[in-house]
């Protein structure tokens, strides 16, 4: 079938029939996006593992790690102002990254606080390992979990489980 034919049977015009045809235009549909996709994969995989380890992240955060990121690689981003992404590329992150998740905090519950001798000791045998060799001052504490303020009005990012 010729150009003019498929224009008039499907009213595409010619121009784009060849166009896609000679795979003039090959790339991703859209604008720059800021990040790599394996640099996204890595911020939304240090997200996850934040979070497995009980300190959900803010929007804010998010945003701010992202920064932190490509101040320690060493790049400048034109598209984020003082490499600092913006709140619609947030949101367009955790629309392309259906492993996290948006909830709001909540208190910790009674039977998450109540842990026998085996599992507390347990945690300080692995902690003990873990901080060996890490020079004090580069530790830091919270007793409770989630860190906020006001639980019920905050939201953090977890990993969806499904």
């Amino acid at each position: 079938m010729s150009y003019r034919l498929a224009q008039e049977k499907y009213g595409i015009h010619r121009n784009t029939l060849l166009t896609k045809v000679k795979e003039v235009h090959t790339g991703k549909v859209g604008g720059r996006r800021g990040l790599t996709d394996e640099e996204e994969n890595i911020i939304a995989a240090h997200t996850i593992a934040v979070a497995a380890f009980g300190f959900p992240i803010t929007m804010m955060e998010l945003r701010l790690n992202v920064k932190s990121y490509l101040h320690k690689a060493g790049k400048r981003n034109a598209l984020f102002k003082n490499n600092l992404p913006g709140k619609v590329w947030a949101h367009l992150f955790l629309k392309r990254h259906k492993t996290l998740s948006q909830r709001f905090a909540k208190n910790i519950t009674l039977a998450r606080a109540n842990n026998d001798k085996e599992i507390l000791g347990s945690f300080f045998d692995h902690y003990e390992k873990e901080v060996e060799g890490v020079v004090l001052e580069n530790l830091w504490n919270y007793d409770e979990t989630n860190l906020v303020d006001d639980p019920g009005m905050k939201k953090n990012y977890y990993k969806t489980w499904n």
